[in-house]
């Protein structure tokens, strides 16, 4: 049987696995008949390790879920160091009345510029840390202590972490959805091809044979069918959440 054009299932992968489940019990009790066609009980258990699997692979709304997750816990991260960041700014504005010496002063244009981007303030955070740190006999007078500057380090810390996290679980996602979309096809296609062989035998117009009818008939995967791995802007934006 010629495989499917699509990348994907075009029926809801839930219909999927109960149709699967379905056929799997119908074909155990016509392995004599189907047998003519290569149709073996090992066949048939194949099929069946091979629903179990797929019914334990994170469903799209799992993983879109997870990852708006991970989203929420790197923005707070980011939130975190804006804020110790802007604390920084107001207590060196407070000791130096905005008269650091050059090259010391607070880097104003650069910190407006990571506000929702957090690869530059990772990359900014160490500069304040240290002007933190170089400048902490003064910035004493304006409410600076050594907890402060360890508070730095360690918001630095997490944002990477939560960065890091949030991009490998982008990229694993992306790695799990082929996973998912290439598993639930394979059933899709063993389940189209169990029903050939039994109408093939049977005859399609026997009870026997109609037992191997497609029972998703026209019902589609939709957009709004969150459960199918279609890729549309509804359900498959591997990026949607930064």
């Amino acid at each position: 049987m010629p495989r499917n054009s699509k990348a994907y299932a075009p029926v809801p992968n839930e219909q999927i696995l109960e149709e699967t489940r379905l056929k799997i019990g119908i074909a155990r009790t016509h392995l004599e008949g189907l047998g003519e066609f290569g149709i073996t009980a090992d066949w048939i258990d194949e099929l069946a390790a091979a629903a179990d699997e797929a019914e334990q692979l994170p469903t799209h709304a799992q993983q879109l879920s997870e990852q708006k997750s991970l989203t929420a816990a790197k923005d707070a991260a980011l939130a975190r160091c804006i804020q110790w960041g802007r604390k920084l700014r107001l207590r060196m504005n407070l000791a130096f009345d905005g008269k650091a010496a050059k090259g010391m002063q607070f880097p104003s244009k650069e910190f407006r510029d990571c506000d929702r981007n957090e690869s530059k303030l990772i990359a900014l955070m160490p500069s304040l840390i240290e002007l933190a740190r170089q400048h902490s006999p003064d910035l004493a007078s304006a409410g600076q202590t050594s907890a402060d500057i360890t508070q730095g380090e360690t918001l630095h810390s997490q944002l990477k972490a939560a960065n890091e996290t949030q991009e490998h679980y982008k990229f694993s996602r992306s790695a799990t959805t082929s996973q998912r979309r290439q598993a639930f096809l394979n059933l899709y296609e063993k389940v189209l091809r169990l029903n050939q062989i039994g109408q093939m035998v049977y005859g399609t117009d026997t009870p026997q044979g109609r037992l191997f009818r497609s029972n998703w008939g026209s019902n589609k995967a939709t957009p709004q069918d969150t459960a199918n791995d279609a890729p549309t802007p509804q359900n498959e934006p591997e990026d949607s959440v930064s």
